[in-house]
């Protein structure tokens, strides 16, 4: 018999995923902070101390900045969908169930085809609009004449890292989350429904 706490379809405990969900977590910790040591020495190369400070704080804005958006549009794509399934009318264990409550996971499902669709349709226009953004964030790095391409690597470092780092974790850990939550109330409403059971055959 599996323990109690194991999933009979999955080698993942109900705690914590196996070893190769640590991986990724330990590399795209590595990533960051890789990504913050090079902002640390692209504003050391100033070096004065007044525009050290100015260009480690623009630097480390942007990128957290680019860290959320990307890890909000990857646990877009990551959400877990419910299953919902019931059983047919007249069944003898048939059991009063709660469905959750989808409408995230429907806010998710449009906002991810929405994306897809206006990247799909605007792509011809992506270069430019990476152009400019690298344009506009210029100053923040101090405007020199690599100031722009360090700004898109930042961008896009920090970006993708948000985006893996915000999909994978809806994929072990909200996943794993949702599944302890609903055998939990599974659990309770078949208990209740072995009370009452008991209750009706004593009536």
């Amino acid at each position: 018999m599996l323990p109690a706490r194991m999933h009979p379809s999955s080698n993942l405990t109900a705690d914590k995923p196996a070893g190769p969900s640590m991986d990724w977590r330990k590399g795209l910790y590595g990533c960051g902070a890789a990504g913050l040591a090079i902002q640390v020495v692209y504003a050391a190369s100033y070096g004065s101390a007044g525009r050290f400070a100015t260009v480690l704080a623009g630097g480390t804005a942007v990128a957290g900045t680019a860290l959320l958006a990307g890890g909000l549009i990857g646990f877009l794509f990551g959400l877990p969908r419910a299953l919902l399934a019931t059983t047919a009318p007249g069944d003898p264990a048939d059991v009063e169930r709660f469905q959750s409550n989808t409408n995230l996971e429907q806010i998710s499902d449009w906002l991810t085809k929405i994306l897809v669709g206006v990247t799909l349709v605007q792509i011809g226009r992506v270069p430019g609009a990476f152009s400019q953004l690298g344009q506009n964030l210029s100053p923040v790095f101090g405007e020199r004449p690599d100031s722009r391409g360090f700004a898109l690597a930042t961008v896009g470092l920090f970006s993708i890292g948000g985006f893996l780092w915000g999909y994978l974790w809806a994929r072990f850990f909200l996943l794993l989350d949702f599944s302890r939550a609903a055998r939990q109330l599974e659990e309770r409403l078949a208990a209740q429904s072995d009370v009452d059971a008991r209750a009706l055959s004593l009536a």
